[in-house]
């Protein structure tokens, strides 16, 4: 991500559908309100042991999942999520935002889900069963630099990612990794620029940098912790200098065209995928998937970037990188890559917006890309045929990267939006799974690359604080009532909208079912 590029864009919905078995146990989660991050109210806590407190706009809703058929009801700004097992009581998770607070203190709730209507229902959810969009992937973030340099110094190291990658009843079950191949706009060290080949064949190396070392240590740790589920995706931020049209690693041209991916090195250039792919497996940790280039029409080439075409000007006089040559170039370095890969190593796509149909499709139509990467900013017309609901109908896709700011504070205002657009809704859609930017960033954006147009103050999963110690960031909650409750391989049903509430299901064999419900102010479509 890079600075100037934090406007969310509302997501998506995939096509295959299939026919499914009978269920026998079905969980739901629910958030109704504008879905704030995954925070217990700060001055209001439950009513009773086994009663939410519902404040003053709660919304009681019917809900029929998994053989189970009862009223319940979720405070305003709210995300839950309701878990059915065959043989017993439906439990509700919850996480509320209390207004008017920005310094909230983030928790996830349990309370018996049934019985807990405030009022006549409003709404009536249901799931079907027999229509599915494909089995979840899971969910995760980004190791970058600067998440590994925060975490290698933490005191609190195995903590955090315990609650990161942590498979036990409190921790956010994370089981996917985007690992950069070399610099990203996150680095600890303002200066380090850098790829995994910064000269000829014989100088290619996973581990020649530090920052290399630190990522690749983390990423063990997070997949000792994740177990057997764990994937990486190993993301190029910028090619090597070689494979550029300058010939220069960094050379800082405003127009792009020095940063521009040399095509006539297309096969060269696929050779350093799979010597990625085959060092990293040499560690033990083999790539579930390889992304062709992060962000293809990023326009900063001040940072750690690589473009996929020639500068154009707009009609609002902005140069910018030409989508649909880019989507084109990226067909073509698809199948050289796919060439060069170990046969079980996927191809991300595309991974930037949803707004440049013109650039994805093209990427989406190709044999040789084997899954989509969207970003969830800047996409203008979330409904319409350019966003993801339609795109998402010609490949399975990720959400694989969505961030907020250090700024943004209030959970109300914000935090309904990110779901809707980062989690809820492309996996409404038909998204695998979903993605966060960074995993730690401490409480300013730092530390981050030098250039002014690297993102300086994205907020991470985790924040380090100012005192040495680290807070859990809204996101990790809002991240977690899905992750926690959505195994990998479960299976994404159809279920319904109603009134103010939007939902997603999801079925693991006969074991469980989550619908998740949203708030009127950023309804799912």
């Amino acid at each position: 991500m890079s600075k100037g590029t934090n406007t969310m864009s509302k997501t998506l919905r995939m096509p295959s559908r299939a026919t499914l078995g009978a269920i026998s146990a079905v969980a739901l989660v629910a958030t109704s309100g504008i879905l704030s991050s995954s925070a217990a109210m700060a001055d209001g806590p439950a009513s009773s042991a086994n009663l939410p407190d519902l404040g003053k706009n709660g919304t009681s809703f019917h809900l029929q999942a998994g053989g189970a058929d009862f009223d319940t009801a979720m405070p305003d700004k709210s995300v839950a999520t309701y878990v059915m097992k065959k043989g017993q009581k439906p439990t509700m998770y919850l996480t509320t935002a209390d207004q008017g607070k920005n310094n909230l203190k983030y928790k996830v709730q349990q309370f018996d889900a049934e019985n807990t209507s405030g009022g006549p229902s409003s709404g009536d959810i249901r799931t079907k069963p027999d229509t599915n969009y494909g089995q979840v992937a899971g969910f995760g973030a980004t190791m970058t630099d600067s998440a590994a340099f925060l975490l290698q110094h933490s005191p609190n190291r195995d903590e955090i990612m315990q609650k990161l990658y942590g498979q036990g009843a409190d921790d956010a079950h994370l089981n996917i990794a985007r690992a950069p191949m070399g610099s990203t706009d996150l680095m600890s060290d303002p200066d380090d620029y850098h790829s995994l080949q910064d000269g000829g064949a014989d100088t290619f190396s996973i581990d020649k940098h530090p920052s290399d070392q630190r990522e690749i240590e983390m990423l063990q740790q997070a997949k000792k912790l994740s177990g057997q589920d764990f994937k990486l995706i190993g993301t190029p931020w910028t090619a090597p200098g070689w494979a550029k049209k300058s010939g220069q690693l960094h050379p800082g041209n405003d127009d792009g065209g020095a940063n521009e991916l040399n095509m006539d090195k297309t096969g060269d250039y696929a050779q350093y995928f799979k010597k990625y792919a085959e060092a990293y497996d040499q560690i033990g940790l083999k790539p579930w998937m390889v992304s062709l280039q992060n962000e293809p029409l990023n326009p900063n080439t001040k940072m750690p970037t690589t473009q996929l075409s020639k500068f154009v000007q707009g009609s609002n006089g902005n140069w910018t990188p030409d989508a649909a040559e880019a989507g084109k170039n990226e067909v073509t370095l698809a199948h050289a890559v796919k060439q060069a890969l170990p046969q079980d190593v996927g191809i991300l796509g595309w991974d930037h917006n949803t707004d440049t149909p013109d650039g994805s499709e093209p990427v989406a139509g190709s044999d040789d890309v084997d899954m989509m990467g969207y970003h969830s900013y800047n996409s203008t017309n979330p409904s319409g045929p350019n966003n993801y609901q339609d795109q998402s109908r010609k490949k399975n896709s990720l959400m694989s990267e969505g961030s907020n700011m250090v700024g943004e504070t209030d959970a109300r205002d914000k935090l309904g939006d990110t779901v809707e657009k980062d989690i809820m809704g492309p996996m409404r859609h038909g998204a695998l799974g979903s993605l966060y930017w960074s995993l730690m960033q401490d409480s300013q954006g730092n530390p981050h690359f030098g250039s002014d147009d690297s993102c300086d103050s994205c907020r991470g999963l985790v924040t380090a604080t100012d005192n040495g110690n680290y807070e859990l960031s809204q996101e990790y909650y809002y991240y977690s009532q899905f992750s926690r409750f959505v195994a990998p391989g479960s299976t994404n049903i159809e279920s319904n909208n109603s009134g103010n509430l939007s939902s997603v299901a999801f079925q693991n064999g006969d074991t469980t079912t989550v619908v998740v419900l949203n708030d009127g102010d950023h309804k799912v479509k």
